[in-house]
């Protein structure tokens, strides 16, 4: 622990000044808004009715009103889905009265905002709210169940974001419903400290299955809504030992609650999530689960490590929100590459994967880097900040590759500079106690300066270069030095370019720019049918069919467009692909031994016993 206290003392007194201003006016900001909060009152109800399964009836009573007018508006965003959304479109029959039953003017002053005229007397706001699709979840309202996400269903007031909240549910006979919110003294009533933790706190109601288990006495509720044909108990267990980890890497349970809501589709492929404050949303697979229980288990670590990093250890801008516009920050490659970096890590330490199948993962991340030709001349970081307009299915770079490549070399280069005294997983948990434990955001910049101030080295070309910059990362010189051999080697072979078709349609999602797919005419939205004269059942099959094709060669697809089938020609162009093999090597040195041993167990001189 010495060298703990010295570096800690080291990083206060360099930078003390400039971290504390920021979190000094935070917590004046917080005392006021306490003081102001004592006597809000907000209270919203979600109803919905039986045999009527086509929009959300939402009620916003405003008990305490000082003011002539109210404004409400609907978020254009979800946090931690970064893409504007017209979710006010969904919105119909918005009403108000005051408490005697009088109707109130109401203005729709712009698209997402709906202005009251008040006379500064307690307001009652009804609205429908058709559901929303969302690519993470599905479609959110049938019969048998619902799924509310806040951004897409529950407005706000202007300028009262921070009051506290009370929502409570009306849902069919018969149902039930899981909330990460705290409960009241009803079983359907939650409350919520403010808005944002509000609308971050996403509901499954309906037909489902769920099952409970408690870490260090804090609960953890597991929600199954589609067809559980695998084994529970091993599934549960899958999730256990990734909440273990993840809470003894930090040495904390930031929440009194968590839950993991899983939406399992027979219809899916593939899977995905998005990240709560207490909670995830998570849509697999049924038929990988049933082929193996670990097809969950990547997509499961990621989400669960952001109740830490991106809810808690933030960039400035995500948390507190605004809603009504994009917010942008060059981090999101620490916030999600990083984040992917330790889900991968977190199967790895916890025994869920072995040493050989992190290995293959990280060099495979590699080879999809090594093929990206726009890594050459577009940065991670710009990236992060241009996803509004790039969107997740661009064929480009992606922050959540490079940035779980950049997670691995950092964390790697930390503990060679300092002789394994320093890891990442100390950096994170620094960052927690500085920036998450005083509810502030962390700057551009100051994951460098975190890293320069634990280690008493300059990270500043190593940003400049990798993050910042295009240059080539640096695989040989950092993985030598913990032991590692890496071999990367390329060679062209037939392609119709990036192409993704998704669902039983085969539906087209995204074409790269320039590739002979998109001159042959094929677009977004089109639903593939054969290639030459083959039915395309998988993406493997179709991929594999134009492998065994020459560059200059013609393939005919047919595909349907608006109800009428077509043939489209494409001529078979060429692409680069990348092998990348990692191996650990047979003889270690002194010092490559102590990273790798470090590294593999979680230690340093900070966290010497963490495994």
């Amino acid at each position: 622990m010495i060298c703990y206290r010295n570096m800690m003392k080291s990083f206060i007194a360099r930078y003390k000044p400039i971290f504390l201003l920021p979190l000094w006016i935070g917590l004046l900001s917080s005392c006021a808004l306490a003081t102001q909060n004592q006597t809000a009152k907000l209270h919203y109800t979600l109803v919905i009715e039986k045999n009527h399964y086509d929009a959300f009836q939402v009620v916003i009573q405003v008990e305490h009103v000082d003011k002539n007018e109210l404004i409400f508006r609907m978020p254009r965003w979800s946090p931690g889905a970064y893409r504007l959304r017209d979710y006010y479109e969904n919105v119909r029959n918005f009403t108000a009265k005051d408490l005697r039953g009088h109707s109130l003017k109401v203005t729709r002053v712009e698209k997402d905002a709906w202005q009251v005229q008040t006379h500064n007397l307690p307001v009652m706001v009804n609205y429908e709210v058709q559901p929303a699709f969302e690519f993470w979840s599905g479609y959110a309202l049938d019969s048998t169940y619902a799924i509310i996400q806040g951004p897409s269903v529950f407005m706000y007031i202007e300028g009262r974001k921070n009051e506290p909240i009370e929502i409570t549910y009306k849902i069919p006979h018969g149902w039930q419903l899981v909330s990460p919110l705290p409960e009241t003294n009803s079983s359907f009533t939650f409350h919520a400290n403010n808005y944002d933790e509000f609308i971050d706190a996403p509901v499954f109601m309906g037909k489902f299955e769920y099952h409970k288990f408690k870490i260090q006495n804090v609960p953890f509720f597991v929600v199954l809504l589609g067809p559980v044909n695998f084994e529970i108990s091993d599934f549960l267990d899958l999730i256990k030992r990734i909440c273990k980890y993840q809470i003894s890497l930090f040495n904390e349970i930031p929440f009194k609650k968590y839950v993991f809501f899983y939406r399992i589709q027979n219809q899916r492929r593939g899977g995905g999530g998005l990240e709560h404050l207490n909670s995830t949303v998570i849509t697999l697979s049924s038929r990988r689960l049933e082929q193996n229980i670990l097809n969950a288990a990547e997509v499961t670590a990621h989400e669960f490590f952001h109740a830490w990093n991106v809810k808690r250890i933030h960039p400035v801008g995500l948390g507190p929100f605004d809603y009504t516009k994009e917010v942008r920050t060059g981090n999101l490659w620490f916030s999600e590459g990083v984040t992917s970096y330790y889900a991968k890590l977190t199967l790895l330490r916890s025994h869920i994967w072995s040493l050989t199948k992190f290995l293959q993962e990280m060099a495979d991340e590699i080879e999809r880097l090594q093929e990206t030709g726009e890594r050459l001349f577009v940065s991670v970081q710009n990236v992060s900040r241009s996803i509004w307009e790039r969107g997740y299915a661009n064929p480009g770079l992606s922050y959540y590759n490079k940035g779980q490549i950049l997670g691995w070399l950092l964390d790697l280069e930390v503990r060679r500079r300092t002789n394994n005294r320093v890891g990442l997983d100390d950096v994170m948990r620094f960052m927690n106690w500085w920036f998450a434990k005083e509810n502030a955001g962390f700057a551009e910049g100051e994951i460098r300066r975190t890293l320069n101030a634990l280690t008493q080295t300059d990270f500043t070309d190593f940003f400049e270069n990798y993050v910042a910059g295009t240059a080539e990362l640096p695989y040989e010189e950092i993985l030598s030095s913990a032991g590692f051999n890496v071999s990367i080697e390329s060679e062209w072979v037939p392609s119709i370019g990036d192409l993704l078709f998704l669902g039983p349609r085969n539906r087209v999602v995204l074409v790269e720019k320039g590739s002979p797919a998109e001159a042959s005419g094929l677009r977004r939205g089109d639903l593939l049918i054969k290639i030459d004269d083959q039915l395309i059942t998988s993406r493997s099959q179709f991929f594999d069919y134009i492998q065994q094709k020459k560059i200059g060669d013609i393939i005919k697809l047919k595909i349907r467009r608006d109800e009428i089938e077509k043939d489209l020609k494409v001529k078979i162009g060429r692409q680069q692909i990348v092998s990348c093999e990692i191996d650990p090597m047979s003889k270690l040195s002194k010092i490559q031994k102590v990273i790798f041993d470090g590294w593999l167990n979680g230690q340093t001189c900070l966290n010497p016993s963490h495994n």
